[in-house]
Order: C-alpha cells, then structure tokens, then sequence
C-alpha cells in the first residue's frame, strides 16, 4: 500500500513521534517510547528537539514503502 508522503507529514506534525505510526506501528511505538523515556531523564525541553526529528523522518520513510 502506498503511503501519502503529505498525510505522513501532517501526521508527524501534529503528533509528533506517535505521528509515525501511519508508516509503521513499530517504528511509531518505538520513536514514542524513545521520546517519553528522554523527557523523563532528561527534560521536558527534549521534546522540542525529539518533535522536529520525528517530522524529518517522517518524509524520507514514505519514499521507502
């Protein structure tokens, strides 16, 4: 199934890691644990780092499937 390289980006944009769940469940569930665990032992300002890179990865994973 083809994935929409624009839904995958507007999913990642609003939310966030969770948001690459519509390119693969494991890989969502993954960036999402990932993310919880860093704000959890680091800070809440992880997020504002974590946010962007899921949106960035969003785009290069469609062109894959």
């Amino acid at each position: 199934m083809r994935k929409s390289p624009k839904a995958a980006l507007a999913w990642a944009l609003v939310l966030g890691p969770l948001g690459l769940c519509y390119l693969s469940v494991f890989g969502g569930v993954v960036a999402t644990m990932v993310t919880v665990a860093a704000i959890l032992v680091g800070s809440p300002a992880m997020l504002a780092v974590l946010w962007p890179v899921a949106v960035a990865l969003s785009l290069p994973a469609v062109r894959r499937l």
